[in-house]
C-alpha cells in the first residue's frame, strides 16, 4: 500500500545531512587572560549540562502619552549553572587541585576558574573514508565557576561504581565560533 502526500512521507526534504558528535574536550584553568595554563578538566564525565540566564523585567509605565508607548526593560544580573555527572576515578592531586580552585573563598582577578567545553564530532558524514575531518570550531567558555554541591553515591554490583555528582555556578559565558582546532 502506497502512501502519498501523508504526513509519513519524505518528500518535501530534498536532502538529508547526518553528522556524529563523538565527545567534548573539557578543560579548567586559574587566572586570567588567555595566558592562563589550561588543564583537562579530572573528571571521568558521563554527563554535563550547563545553562546560562539573566532576569529581564519589562515596565510599561501608566502615565503615557497618547500614540507614544514606552516600555523600560531593566536586565538583572547573568547567572549559568553547570551539572556533572562523573564516576569517581583515581586522578590524585589534579581532582585536588581543580576541587580547591573551584570552592575557593574570596577569589581574587587571579584565582578565578574558567571551564572551556569544546565539542567535537565529524561535521559531516561525505567523502572518501579517512578524509573526514574533526569540527572543533565552537567553545563555550564558563568565566569565574564556583563550586555548589559535590556528592557521592555508590552503585553496588559486580563492579561498584562511585558516582561523584557536582554542581557549579558561573557568572560570565563567551561563546567562540571560530575557536582553534585542537
Amino acid at each position: 500500500m502506497a502512501i502519498a502526500n501523508s504526513w509519513m512521507s519524505n518528500a518535501a526534504f530534498e536532502s538529508a545531512q547526518t553528522w556524529s558528535a563523538q565527545g567534548a574536550i573539557v578543560n579548567w584553568a586559574v587566572g586570567k587572560g588567555t595566558g592562563a595554563k589550561s588543564n583537562q578538566l579530572p573528571l571521568v564525565m558521563m554527563n554535563l549540562t550547563a545553562s546560562f540566564q539573566r532576569t529581564l523585567q519589562k515596565f510599561y509605565p501608566i502615565a503615557q502619552v497618547q500614540g507614544k508607548k514606552k516600555q523600560i526593560n531593566i536586565g538583572g544580573a547573568a547567572r549559568g549553572t553547570l551539572q556533572i555527572g562523573a564516576i569517581f576515578a583515581p586522578y590524585g592531586d589534579d581532582l585536588e587541585k581543580f576541587l580547591e580552585a573551584v570552592a575557593k573563598e574570596c577569589k581574587g582577578d587571579d584565582d578565578g576558574v574558567t571551564i572551556t567545553i569544546r565539542p567535537f564530532g565529524n561535521q559531516k558524514c561525505t567523502g572518501t573514508a579517512g578524509t573526514q575531518k574533526f569540527n572543533n570550531n565552537i567553545a563555550f567558555q564558563l568565566k569565574n565557576v564556583e563550586l555548589e554541591s559535590l556528592g557521592v553515591s555508590v552503585q553496588g554490583g559486580e563492579v561498584a561504581i562511585v558516582n561523584f555528582p557536582t554542581s557549579y555556578s558561573f557568572t560570565g559565558l563567551d561563546l567562540d565560533l571560530k575557536a582553534a582546532s585542537t
